[in-house]
């Protein structure tokens, strides 16, 4: 009897060792697990910091790229206005406007034409603010033809019909907004001055108008006004030219 009460209790704490032996051995294994997850997790947590901090190099660099591009692209954008204001200012200086335009333009006309360059030059030497104009004046009136009046007395004469002098205006409006047959003196008019086997000129614009043509060594000058209703009076003055 008393051997069997020794090999129950002999069982028992083989058991028992064997209970904490796998106590033991579990325990292992979780701290194993874990110490080998800390492991893992400090590694990819390293291997994620290294990667940040090359991001944060990169960015750096390429902030700092930029951040040169933008000076270089600045310092451009500055030449660039530069030239602008050159330019601009170097047409305001050498382009023509106005009544220069207008003399430029006409000067390459007639080198276009063929006249001689050194002629021209001769002619604006020789030409003067009053010029000798002591011949006769002449004034004549005509009426201004419109898209409702196209009837006589329509054209001037002068130098002995050498040269034709007609005009075209806008028809006026009454109060009632009707269209009226006689020109509108507040609108621009077109005179024709047509010279005798010869090419025609024009000036256009607002009354009063300006004109001088040259026929052989005389030069006749014009100036159209608005007279009575309808007609327009046309002042002429002959000059020697050059």
């Amino acid at each position: 009897m008393n051997l069997g009460l020794r090999e129950g209790r002999s069982r028992r704490r083989r058991q028992m060792r064997l209970r904490l032996l796998k106590w033991v051995a579990a325990l292992a294994a979780i701290v194993g697990a874990g110490v080998y997850a800390y492991e893992i997790g400090s590694r990819l947590a390293e291997r994620e910091v290294a990667r940040l901090e090359q991001q944060t190099v990169d960015f750096d660099t390429r902030i700092q790229q930029l951040e040169q591009d933008n000076l270089q692209l600045a310092e451009a954008a500055r030449g660039a206005k530069a030239k602008v204001e050159a330019w601009q200012q170097r047409y305001r200086q050498e382009i023509p406007t106005g009544e220069l335009k207008a003399l430029y333009e006409l000067t390459r006309e007639r080198l276009a034409d063929g006249v001689d360059s050194a002629r021209l030059a001769f002619i604006l030497q020789q030409a003067s603010q009053q010029g000798d104009c002591a011949e006769t004046i002449e004034t004549k009136r005509f009426y201004v033809k419109t898209p409702f009046y196209n009837g006589g007395n329509d054209t001037v004469a002068f130098a002995n019909s050498a040269i034709v002098v007609t005009a075209q205006g806008s028809a006026s409006i009454d109060g009632t907004g009707n269209q009226q047959v006689r020109y509108d003196p507040a609108q621009p008019v077109v005179v024709r001055f047509a010279r005798l086997g010869g090419d025609a000129s024009k000036a256009s614009g607002l009354l009063p108008l300006h004109h001088a043509m040259v026929i052989g060594d005389k030069e006749f000058r014009f100036s159209v006004v608005a007279g009575e209703p309808g007609m327009v009076n046309v002042t002429a003055g002959r000059c020697p030219f050059p």
